[in-house]
């Protein structure tokens, strides 16, 4: 599932139980900062196993767990990962 997958990486770069975050909040709320968004990007590409375009690069696009699973999905087959 795409939303576990964004949850277990959050875990390990927030170092926090990211269960407390909703799909909805802003992660920047819960300390992922530009230096940790790269980290995340790059994070995300392995475990999909995808290239994210510079144009999809952008803060919007991953202020929220539910924005990420909206941007990752345009590049993965979702069923692949449920």
């Amino acid at each position: 599932m795409i939303e576990k997958n964004i949850r277990e990486i959050l875990t390990q770069l927030l170092k926090i139980d990211v269960i407390i975050i909703r799909s909805d909040d802003l992660l920047s709320e819960h300390d992922l900062d530009s230096i940790l968004f790269i980290k995340f990007i790059i994070l995300l590409e392995e475990k999909f196993r995808i290239v994210i375009r510079d144009s999809d690069l952008i803060h919007k696009n991953f202020k929220t767990i539910n924005m990420c699973i909206s941007t990752i999905s345009k590049y993965i087959e979702v069923d692949c990962y449920e």
